[in-house]
């Protein structure tokens, strides 16, 4: 959860799988598959485990239409992406998904021994092909100013690009929001020199008492949450496009952001757009 001090911005959440990123629809092919997904609860919370599951049905589901094998390295890197948005790895992108059954399975083989629980996951997800090749040389570095919390640190995020770009700014919380960070209200221009930092908040909005404060769920000991950059060779401001309103784009629900997101990012080619995503945890006493 992130609190704006002087401006009020709803937290910065997660869960464990998700990004955006979109295609030129009307060259795109989809089709619903029907997917599962396990993950041991091991080390880790139940509802960090449950994303891991997510992660890896939509992998599947992605790897079954394209016809592709999606290598360990690119999960690695786009472990940050998958979430209840879309998903979106090598030439394939999840466009809509249900969730179809979720439990908890126990595996005993000794009495004198603790159970190993695996979370499961089943999904209906619709995969759409991607139509087109990224340009390999538009890359977005997205930097935090650390990746552990405590309740109250101050959150800072740093972009740069490789190229000349226009940068929209998303989080997707824990409560299953998603929210417009940049640009804003406040400060709507969101060009980008190639090679410059550009930080969020500002230096002058730092100045002026703006600093967003990281902060659990009530309740929770844990939170996993992610920010995601898209970077567009030409601009595209979803604050405006999207008619959003409150001092950040409050979007409401993944689900209900999910449309609007693929209507607007859908029209940008691939080799015109380039995505980054970060995540970090909070936790407390």
């Amino acid at each position: 959860m992130v609190k704006v001090v002087k401006m009020k911005i709803r937290e910065i959440g997660i869960l464990c799988c998700l990004l955006i990123a979109l295609t030129v629809t009307s060259l795109a092919q989809t089709s619903w598959v029907e997917t599962s997904g396990i993950a041991p609860i091991d080390n880790i919370t139940p509802q960090q485990a449950r994303q891991q599951a997510l992660k890896s049905a939509r992998q599947l589901a992605i790897e079954q239409v394209c016809g592709i094998k999606i290598q360990a390295e690119t999960m690695v890197k786009e472990q940050i992406l998958a979430g209840d948005f879309i998903h979106a790895i090598s030439n394939g992108e999840i466009i809509g998904e249900e969730i179809l059954k979720e439990e908890v399975l126990i595996e005993q083989a000794d009495s004198r021994l603790a159970p190993n629980l695996t979370y499961k996951v089943s999904i209906k997800a619709k995969v759409r092909k991607m139509a087109g090749d990224p340009d390999p040389n538009f890359r977005i570095d997205l930097q935090l100013n650390r990746t552990a919390f405590q309740d109250g640190d101050e959150l800072v995020i740093s972009v740069k690009s490789s190229m000349d770009c226009y940068i929209n700014v998303i989080n997707i919380t824990a409560d299953d929001q998603a929210i417009l960070l940049f640009p804003n209200k406040f400060s709507k221009d969101n060009a980008v020199k190639a090679g410059a930092t550009f930080q969020i908040p500002s230096e002058q909005s730092k100045a002026s008492g703006i600093a967003l404060k990281v902060g659990r769920i009530p309740g929770h000991k844990t939170d996993s949450e992610i920010i995601k950059v898209i970077a567009t060779k030409t601009p595209l401001d979803m604050y405006s496009l999207l008619s959003l309103s409150g001092d950040f784009g409050e979007m409401g629900t993944v689900q209900t952001a999910l449309k609007d997101l693929i209507m607007t990012i859908s029209r940008v080619p691939m080799y015109q757009r380039a995505e980054a995503g970060a995540m970090y945890e909070i936790s407390g006493p």
